[in-house]
């Protein structure tokens, strides 16, 4: 990964964690820094020009929080792979081996705005609190903060990624407490999820 000389990259690695939610609010509380990302262990950051598209993303102020993957809305599951609406793309090993993923057709401008993205890869230019208080284990806490995004104002959006960015070597999924946590999901941001599907149909429409 190629760095600008006006950059400086400060690597911090949050261990022991009680939750994804109480261990990134520790690293965003102990970083001053104006672009964050926020990476899971097991994902590889593979394209060299990252940084420099990051930038370019945050141009615009009204963007929050950049991810790689996720979708323009989300089904009544709340599994934001489930959606038809699924945007972005990354090469992963979920099924037991490595593939590129694309999902949705590429955007003609630089990014495409969503509601979610995955929780692999987030990178935001400000600082809102991860929902420790609801999200106490390792699951639903990366689409609660689109919604925490949107709920203060901001874009949530993927670029458009004509070649992978990101290897998330993840491996089978632990899905232990999914369930749970997509209820607590359903319960704070349920009603929120439905009307934005209803208003982004009839944008379609019309």
């Amino acid at each position: 990964m190629l760095v600008p000389p006006d950059i400086t990259v400060e690597y911090k690695a949050v261990r022991g964690a009680s939750s994804m939610c109480a261990g990134y609010n520790q690293a965003m509380a102990e970083s001053t820094a104006k672009y964050k990302v926020y990476l899971h262990q097991d994902a590889y950051i593979i394209y060299p020009y990252f940084i420099q598209r990051l930038r370019r993303l945050f141009e615009s102020r009204s963007v929050g929080m950049a991810g790689l993957i996720g979708a323009r809305t989300l089904p009544d599951s709340c599994v934001w792979w489930e959606s038809e609406n699924a945007y972005g793309r990354v090469i992963e090993s979920s099924p037991g081996f490595l593939r590129d993923v694309e999902c949705g057709e590429q955007s003609a401008d630089k990014y495409a705005e969503v509601l979610v993205i995955d929780g692999l890869l987030l990178a935001t230019q400000y600082d809102i609190p991860w929902r420790a208080d609801l999200f106490k284990g390792w699951h639903f806490y990366d689409i609660a903060q689109g919604l925490e995004f949107r709920r203060a104002g901001y874009q949530t959006v993927v670029p458009r990624q004509p070649c992978p960015q990101v290897v998330h070597d993840c491996g089978i999924v632990n899905s232990a407490d999914y369930l749970q946590y997509r209820d607590v999901f359903k319960a704070e941001y349920g009603a929120e999820v439905a009307r934005q599907r209803e208003d982004f149909a009839k944008s379609r429409i019309i």
